[in-house]
């Protein structure tokens, strides 16, 4: 069978070099990726024809081309190339295009799940593309996003990274993966890591959508909507001219000691097309700057650490030692990997099914801030905290169908079925037994969507979605000493919990004039959380049943117009919503020293208004692009977490320690209020600047607090060079400071995680150099902190790394 399969990609592999010979083939020179739709003339424009979207023309379709006019191969997104005859045959009739530097207003994106043209989404919308992720290098998708300078990322250790998108984070924001939502029922609303389950060396594409999303996408779009696109199968555009392209891809960084090897295969005939994609990586402690803050120099540094030594009648005991490598942050390091395999199959003109098998798992990841957790003055409070090994899977089934009837033009259908697995494992300084907490989340999702096309001015996408989520949870203890485990209250209740989520949605979009789009929709969802507490092993509830249920009606209404080619006006209004999930109904957890939360089943969902105005302008004389974006939104019935009653106590003993209650209610308003500006400037055919700046401000009206996740202001330059194989950035990322007495209250009960003046400002600067050796052949080097500066994003707990550089090669065919 191996041998067979061998011969057999020796033969796609022949067939494709061969294939060559009969038509001209277009590719980025960066990626080598093909250029779709690329357009090739004369160069006295007599002659014209379109490549397909596989960026190639067959050679008898320039059979009666002049051979003494030169040929000119050109696409908006890419600079003109013109050729001679005797050029394209030296070249076996391919041609390398260089991508331009500023994105076109032309670019599409998929804000309603559908592609649009950009100037007809009102919507502020990021869109990064594998070219552009694959010149930044990124170590995890947290980092990917981060590397944006337009999503400020948190992280509590190294791996991890939660976003911040306009004051809202973790179970406020939604993520999805190729049309499948990834939140599920045990999101929470603290810090969340989960979005480094997904491989950024495995995506096509992401979009950062802003702003509240839930007419399209249902609970959970309060902040917005990171949309994540995988790597897609390919199909031959013509019979006997097999695809066969891969990659190769090793990385590794000096700071975090990243160890990063990937490989991807795709193959596809007009038929059938797969796309297979591994990566593995490894990381080491995290290393930080050695520079600053002067004020505070011991700040962030590890110079104590705990280990677990064997006495001589073979028992542990925890002691306190010295760290000799202060900038080292001890036991921060962690392994992953990741597998895609897609398959695919179409009919053409008139459907496509695609099966999709997604794998992540992790090795143990340290929680770093919880590990630098003082007790007192001399103690420190853990001597173990560990995420265990972090696992997901999803199996995904989408139909894609093309062929128009009286109801739809396109439609999709999507059933996904995910596993996923975390744990907790903690130990407490010099005590022996360990506790391990465990919990499963079965999410079941099924999906329609349509979209038809009634006149040339209007419009209308309409669909319907369900989710099902099973969540089992357990914990255990073990005394590391004697080895006796015991069962253990569980985080979630140990009977089992459930949650779903049903909604129906249409929104219409109407141009009554090409520089005007008007669209409007309406989604209706209804969902609940039922939670079994009748275990009453650990803990007396006041009831055996959480039982919630709800429903929310949500709306939009944006217009773009344009009133001429260099300006393009956006005004939105829109709601989202956010339903209780398990989390936060049925979860009974430590939230700080001396602080329980319990469940509360009086739990109703929290709702956010928002509206926004912005531009974009184009001035194409001088190639700038500016994006200006101003944004209001209104959060009403918030969960916000509160003193609470338990059986009538204000306080109980948890962890043989006294702990006040406390619990999440529907006490909160709050308002968040923001401003940000891209820009992006041609200076020339190879010079360009790219830049970004992001201020919000938001507040809790009930306490007049600062909100948790509402960061300083941030932002990012770069200025960059590209020619031919050539291409290099200065980058130059940069934070704001808040000061100790105007952090939240949350922040300031974390005092362990900032120096007296509180969050610091800082900045750093950095160069990213790529260098297409050979057609077949990339290298890339990058350098980032170049000061060796020492610096914590905000709320983060673990410093950032110090001077890293970063070495990767990628061998494509």
């Amino acid at each position: 069978m191996t041998l067979r399969l061998l011969l057999l990609g020796i033969m796609l592999f022949l067939s494709a070099l061969c294939a060559k010979a009969w038509q001209l083939e277009i590719y980025d020179d960066q990626t080598l990726e093909p250029v779709a739709f690329a357009y090739v003339t004369t160069a006295d424009s007599s002659y014209g024809i379109e490549a397909d979207a596989n960026g190639r023309v067959p050679l008898e379709q320039l059979n009666n081309w002049p051979r003494n006019i030169d040929v000119v191969v050109q696409h908006p997104n890419y600079q003109t190339q013109q050729l001679s005859w005797p050029q394209l045959q030296n070249s076996n009739y391919v041609v390398y295009l260089t991508a331009r530097n500023t994105i076109i207003p032309e670019i599409i994106v998929s804000a309603n799940k559908w592609e649009q043209e950009r100037k007809e989404v009102p919507q502020r919308i990021m869109a990064l593309g594998a070219k552009a992720l694959a010149f930044e290098n990124p170590a995890s998708m947290a980092d990917a996003l981060e590397a944006t300078g337009q999503v400020f990322v948190q992280k509590s250790q190294q791996g991890g990274g939660s976003p911040m998108i306009r004051g809202f984070a973790a179970n406020r924001l939604l993520l999805v993966v190729d049309g499948v939502r990834l939140n599920n029922a045990i999101f929470r609303s603290g810090n969340l890591q989960n979005v480094i389950l997904l491989d950024p060396v495995n995506l096509d594409g992401l979009e950062v959508i802003y702003g509240p999303s839930s007419t399209i996408y249902g609970s959970d779009a309060l902040g917005g909507v990171l949309d994540f696109h995988t790597l897609r199968p390919q199909f031959a555009s013509e019979k006997g001219q097999d695809v066969l392209r891969g990659q190769l891809m090793a990385r590794t960084a000096s700071a975090s000691g990243e160890r990063t090897g990937h490989l991807d295969i795709r193959w596809g005939n007009t038929q059938w097309a797969s796309v297979t994609s591994l990566t593995y990586n490894s990381f080491d402690d995290l290393i930080s700057g050695t520079s600053g803050p002067f004020d505070q120099p011991g700040f962030g540094r590890r110079f104590f650490y705990v280990e677990t030594v064997t006495q001589p009648d073979g028992t542990f005991q925890d002691r306190i030692a010295l760290n000799n490598e202060f900038d080292k942050q001890l036991f921060s390091g962690y392994n992953q990997w990741n597998l895609l395999q897609k398959v695919a199959f179409q009919k053409e003109g008139k459907y496509q099914l695609t099966y999709a098998f997604q794998l992540s798992n992790s090795t143990d990841i340290p929680r770093y801030d919880r590990l630098t957790q003082l007790l007192n003055d001399s103690t420190f409070r853990f001597a173990e905290w560990n995420y265990g090994p972090q696992r997901w899977l999803m199996h995904q089934l989408t139909a894609k169908l093309v062929s128009p009837t009286s109801w739809f033009d396109n439609a999709q259908v999507i059933a996904a079925y995910q596993d996923y697995t975390e744990s907790r494992v903690d130990r407490r300084f010099a005590n022996p037994v360990r506790r391990t907490r465990t919990e499963n989340v079965d999410a079941l999702s099924l999906s329609a969507d349509f979209e038809k096309a009634f006149t040339t001015k209007t419009n209308l996408l309409y669909g319907f979605e369900g989710v099902f989520n099973n969540v089992s949870s357990n914990a255990r203890t073990e005394n590391i000493n004697t080895g006796i485990e015991q069962a253990a209250a569980s985080r979630y209740p140990n009977a089992g919990s459930q949650y779903f989520t049903t909604g129906l949605y249409a929104e219409a979009f109407y141009a009554p004039q090409p520089s005007l789009n008007i669209n409007t929709g309406l989604r209706y969802t209804y969902s609940g959380v039922t939670a079994d507490f009748s275990d009453t092993r650990f803990f007396t509830f006041p009831f055996n049943e959480a039982r919630l249920r709800n429903g929310a009606l949500n709306y939009v209404l944006g217009v773009t117009w344009t009133p001429f080619k260099a300006l393009q006006l956006n005004a939105l209004t829109s709601s989202g919503f956010r339903a209780p999930n398990v989390d936060d109904v049925a979860k009974v957890f430590e939230s700080g020293q001396g602080q329980i939360v319990v469940p509360n089943p009086a739990l109703k969902p929290e709702y956010s208004y928002n509206a926004e105005v912005g531009f974009i302008s184009r001035f194409k004389e001088v190639g700038l692009v500016l994006n200006g974006t101003a944004f209001y939104s209104h959060l009403q019935n918030a969960m916000v977490r509160r003193p609470f009653a338990f059986n009538g106590q204000d306080s109980v003993f948890f962890d043989d320690q006294l702990s006040q209650v406390q619990a999440l209610v529907n006490t909160g308003r709050a308002r968040v209020y923001g401003a940000s500006l891209v820009l992006e400037w041609q200076l020339d055919p190879n010079w360009y600047i790219n830049g970004s700046y992001t201020y919000v401000q938001g507040s809790d009206l009930e306490a007049n607090v600062r909100l948790r996740h509402v960061p300083p202001p941030f932002g990012q330059a770069r200025l960059g060079y590209q020619k031919e194989q050539i291409r290099l950035e200065f980058v130059v990322n940069a934070q704001g400071g808040i000061a100790f007495e105007d952090l939240p209250p949350t922040e300031q009960e974390k005092a362990y995680l900032y120096p007296a003046e509180g969050a610091l400002s800082w900045y750093t600067i950095g160069a990213r150099f790529g260098w297409q050796f050979k057609p077949w052949l990339n290298f890339q080097f990058k350098i980032d902190n170049a000061l060796d500066v020492h610096y914590r994003t905000y709320s983060s707990g673990i410093s950032a790394p110090g001077r890293q550089l970063t070495f990767t090669a990628r061998v494509r065919w």
